[in-house]
């Protein structure tokens, strides 16, 4: 019998009917086995502090600009973990809940509630049943579950992600399209945080399963992948922009922490290679921002008349976050830092002090430990290794290197010549001259390899470099494995370092087994004893700031932005702490038709110390 020649209200049911049991079979993949535990106490937050500000405008193209080209826009394998795919591309994608950046409280992000199992093992969450992929599909249970198999494909070539999906996580249990559990392979701290963003990026089964083989790599390096999150890569032109347009109709603008944010219709992103170009380009006007951390721009390259004039604004905002892992991070499968005491050396043999002083004006701090910023309680109180010839000179006499007629150390065919890889910097490589010529007092050639930033980050991760020069994100709460495990020491891991060292294994295996934040603490400072006593890494600078400067129609609310906003702009689309700013057109027209007159406008350089640490 043909539907059509039924009545009314029965077809309407068989339609509904058979709806859902075709949105079961695209969504679920198999017949909910397991029934949802009783007694589950179910917990949400939609009462913490929204940080948008009511006063937003929506609309406008954001004009930015890149230092450098992606070499993927996958969401993970080769290449995958670069400046833009990492803070922009991965923000398209929305974990199940993370933490309010300024209460550190549990929020909703996919998830609108969540429950914890009695073996501290299992967090069930419920999904937002409006959650949608940007092409309109729901975002269901059976897309959680299939991340986690996804994660474990060796075609994916993600090492990382595949330890991680192996060794962390046990299964995701699907109850029904909005209900799901995900249970650890072991008890551990901040369960709901862990479960919630760790099992990440969430993909879509729908547009994925069945189509990872082994040329994913290949065939997925340029294809964009629908998203969960407020904006989406709308067209890329190879070397040259990229376009990401807010998602039409987007599911979570009017969700409470989502609320007068994300305000701009389209961001454009434009590559410019030199950072010079970029700036005379924003000066023009071809771009709406620039960051200016770097001290002698914010100091010495902001007194033209387009800032004292009052057309461009300077906001200097104060943080307070876990530090970024910034530094040299010397590879120890090397012949030349094979001995511990040439580590020791190459770190005496920076004059960082003399950089800070001389060309970063005295803003930034140095960075003494690996993980800094946790909370003293996983400080180990160390202080970076100063700038010491002398010291330089008995370690390498300790392990029986001469100085040589050049200066240089010395011991049989090998010179204490190294060179450090970098991305092209202009301000990055004056501060490495000026290492590089005070090295030389110490004995150490110091060669400098300037690559563009995918080609230095490709080559940290591919372990090609004797020391390699990174600024590495930091998370909310410390991830030591994905460092300093052994397990991870070869290519295309984030252990820079190739570590294989026993007892440091014993500390990163101790601290995720941890059962409290105290013994976690605990850890982290043991760790970051381990690290220094190994000579792995040598900190540079710290940054408890960020600055930008911003034509006058770009408009910040009070504050600026959260106490874990590490760039105001940069992560324009981030679902947790970026997207606050807005454009007006009517101090747009205002500020052009003023620049046009020669009328000046009052100058602004506004320090924002809100969330400055004490």
């Amino acid at each position: 019998m043909s539907i059509g020649i039924l009545g009314d209200s029965l077809s309407r049911r068989l339609l509904v009917s058979l709806s859902f049991a075709i949105a079961l079979a695209i969504f679920v993949p198999a017949a909910f086995a397991e029934e949802l535990p009783k007694g589950l106490k179910w917990e949400s937050n939609e009462t913490d502090p929204v940080y948008g500000s009511p006063q937003a405008k929506k609309g406008g193209v954001f004009r930015s600009y890149l230092s450098e080209f992606p070499l993927t826009v996958r969401p993970v394998g080769p290449d995958s973990n670069g400046e833009f795919a990492n803070n922009l591309v991965n923000s398209t994608w929305l974990p199940l809940v993370d933490r309010h950046p300024n209460t550190n409280k549990t929020i909703g992000i996919l998830a609108r509630e969540w429950a914890f199992g009695a073996d501290g093992k299992t967090v069930y969450f419920r999904l937002r049943p409006n959650a949608k992929w940007s092409d309109g599909t729901p975002f269901t249970a059976a897309d959680v579950e299939y991340t986690l198999s996804f994660l474990r494909l060796k075609e994916i070539q993600d090492p990382t992600a595949n330890q991680l999906a192996n060794e962390e996580f046990d299964r995701v249990i699907v109850y029904d399209p909005q209900t799901l559990a995900i249970v650890s392979k072991r008890p551990r701290t901040n369960l709901d945080y862990w479960m919630g963003t760790v099992l990440y990026p969430l993909v879509p089964r729908h547009f994925l399963q069945g189509k990872v083989d082994k040329d994913f790599v290949k065939t997925f390096n340029w294809t964009v992948i629908p998203g969960t999150g407020p904006y989406l890569i709308s067209s890329l032109e190879k070397g040259k922009r990229i376009r990401m347009k807010r998602v039409e109709n987007w599911w979570g603008t009017k969700e409470r922490y989502f609320q007068n944010r994300f305000n701009v219709d389209e961001v454009d992103y434009k590559l410019f290679r030199d950072d010079e170009v970029a700036f005379e380009a924003f000066k023009k006007g071809d771009l709406e921002h620039y960051w200016i951390t770097r001290p002698v721009w914010w100091h010495d390259k902001t007194k033209d008349e387009n800032f004292t004039k009052g057309y461009i604004h300077k906001l200097w905002f104060y943080n307070a976050k876990p530090e970024q892992q910034n530094g040299f991070f010397l590879n120890v499968r090397t012949p030349i830092f094979a001995d511990v005491n040439v580590r020791y050396a190459f770190a005496h043999a920076l004059n960082i002090d003399l950089v800070t002083k001389q060309l970063i004006y005295g803003d930034y701090e140095r960075m003494n430990e690996y993980f800094e910023g946790y909370g003293p309680g996983s400080s180990a109180g160390i202080k970076a290794r100063p700038f010491s010839p002398d010291k330089v000179k008995d370690l390498m006499e300790k392990s029986g290197w001469k100085r040589g007629p050049d200066g240089i150390w010395a011991k049989g065919n090998d010179r204490f010549s190294v060179g450090v890889t970098v991305q092209k910097s202009p301000q990055i490589e004056k501060r490495l001259e000026v290492l590089r010529e005070e090295a030389k007092k110490a004995g150490l050639d110091l060669r400098i390899v300037a690559m563009d930033g995918a080609a230095a980050f490709k080559a940290a991760r591919e372990k090609k470099f004797e020391v390699t020069y990174l600024a590495m994100t930091a998370s909310l709460f410390p991830d030591p494995k994905s460092y300093f495990h052994s397990d991870i020491a070869g290519p295309n891991s984030n252990n820079f370092f190739q570590v294989t060292d026993p007892e440091l294994d014993k500390l990163v295996d101790a601290f995720n087994s941890a059962k409290d934040t105290a013994t976690e603490a605990g850890l982290i400072k043991s760790i970051n004893k381990k690290v220094d006593d190994l000579g792995l890494f040598v900190g540079s600078w710290s940054l408890p700031f960020t600055r930008e400067a911003y034509w006058r129609w770009v408009v910040f609310p009070e504050p600026a932005g959260t106490k874990r906003s590490d760039y105001l702009t940069l992560y324009q689309n981030h679902y947790l702490y970026g997207g606050m700013f807005w454009m007006d057109p009517d101090l747009k027209k205002e500020t052009e038709a003023a620049k046009a007159a020669g009328k000046t406008l009052p100058p602004v350089t506004r320090i924002d110390t809100t969330y400055k640490k004490k």
